[in-house]
């Protein structure tokens, strides 16, 4: 039986000789990875559609071991970096969440309400480094936050796993 879902690609890896591990978000299904069967061929109908950033209809099956992506096409990009891209994949969580769907598939994503959407709290938080009350920053890996001035501190490869706001 196979489930079509509206779903934002957040990644795609290279696996095996012509196939990609893409990992999604869906407004019904949250963060999820399936199987891209073939999709690096050159005449593959699915790798353009599988591009991260591109909103789409995916169609799959569900396996032994994995999701089977059979179909899919493009109905939008979105406004976002690469490297913002990466960052949404790292902070969202597997479950769906009609609120998450709905500010990530914005124009452009509110950070701080989207924090807030995935449990943390910015408007009670403090800098980890000097208690300050007026943060703007979080860094998504650690999950902590920081003002802008300790931001600010922090050479250019330290800020690359912030979010800012």
């Amino acid at each position: 039986m196979a489930d079509l879902n509206k779903a934002l690609v957040l990644a795609k890896e290279p696996i095996r000789e012509s196939d990609y591990l893409v990992v999604l978000y869906s407004e019904k299904l949250g963060k999820f990875s399936a199987l891209a069967k073939s999709a690096r061929k050159i005449n593959s109908k699915l790798n353009s559609a599988l591009e991260p950033g591109n909103l789409i209809y995916v169609k799959f099956v569900k396996g032994k071991n994995n999701l089977t992506i059979i179909d899919a096409f493009k109905i939008g990009v979105l406004n976002i970096t690469i490297s913002d891209l990466e960052k949404l994949a790292v902070i969202l969580s597997g479950s769906a969440d009609k609120n998450i769907w709905n500010l990530i598939t914005n124009k452009n994503i509110d950070w701080k309400e989207l924090i807030k959407l995935l449990g943390w709290d910015p408007e009670n938080a403090y800098c980890l480094k000097c208690h300050s009350k007026d943060v703007s920053a979080f860094e998504i890996n650690r999950q902590f936050f920081l003002c802008s001035k300790c931001f600010l501190k922090l050479d250019s490869k330290e800020r690359l796993d912030f979010l800012t706001f």
